[in-house]
């Protein structure tokens, strides 16, 4: 009964990191966001993992934040491009039903897929 009993926690275990760490990659949403990009970081103490911050106009006090997938580094790239230049782009994103904190922290909005530079 011990060895059964241990062997259900183990399974637990790994089921639990699975679902916290790498997260439930169920598309539970899209859509797109025409804005200005103001900034990309990347942080954490274990996953640096990417994100970025746009507005929709440049006057607005409001920022949304999105995350980006760490491996998608042609992504990354044009990301960088788009904020240093300062123009008007276009994200396309998903959501998930758990990013999983190895690939997004839990106040970024959703994942950004594609970006298209507008100006």
């Amino acid at each position: 009964m011990k060895l059964f009993l241990a062997v259900v926690v183990f399974i637990a275990m790994i089921f639990a990191y699975g679902l916290i760490v790498k997260g439930v990659h169920y598309e539970t949403g899209k859509g797109e966001h025409v804005g200005y990009l103001t900034a990309v970081e990347s942080y954490g103490i274990i996953w640096k993992t990417p994100s970025l911050y746009i507005k929709t106009e440049l006057e607005s006090s409001q920022e949304d934040k999105y995350c980006i997938l760490k491996e998608d580094k042609e992504l990354i790239t044009n990301i960088e491009n788009a904020v240093s230049n300062s123009k008007k782009v276009k994200l396309t994103y998903i959501d998930w039903i758990v990013r999983g904190v190895s690939n997004c922290d839990q106040y970024d909005t959703a994942v950004v897929t594609e970006i298209e530079i507008l100006n």
